[in-house]
């Protein structure tokens, strides 16, 4: 077991990542995210990965190339592999977090 500490990188911007630097393993990872109003990120798990992207705070505006929806406090979206779409906060500062692994019998790129 080990404690991995986010409370410092709370509300910071950007992305802060509990990955295999914090846990040892390229098994599974957990992204930490803010938005600020007006901010927009492409959202991709990238090739062997799978990820939950869930909101924790706000709302969040989500774009891919055949739809337009919104997601809010307690909603997630999955995505797999390739699958990518824009993140924009609106109006309010937004807060997200990713759970991500491996695809079966995929291999890491990063963390």
């Amino acid at each position: 077991m080990k404690i991995i500490n986010i409370q410092d990188n709370l509300l910071r911007k950007g992305e802060f990542i509990a990955g295999s630097e914090a846990t040892g393993t390229h098994a599974c990872y957990l992204i930490y995210g803010v938005l600020e109003p007006g901010e927009e990120r492409v959202i991709s798990p990238g090739p062997g990965h799978e990820e939950i992207y869930c909101i924790i705070k706000g709302e969040v505006e989500v774009n891919n190339e055949n739809e337009e929806f919104f997601l809010s406090k307690g909603q997630c979206i999955y995505l797999v592999g390739r699958e990518r779409v824009t993140f924009k906060a609106p109006e309010k500062t937004v807060i997200y977090v990713v759970s991500g692994g491996h695809s079966e019998g995929g291999k890491h790129h990063h963390l």
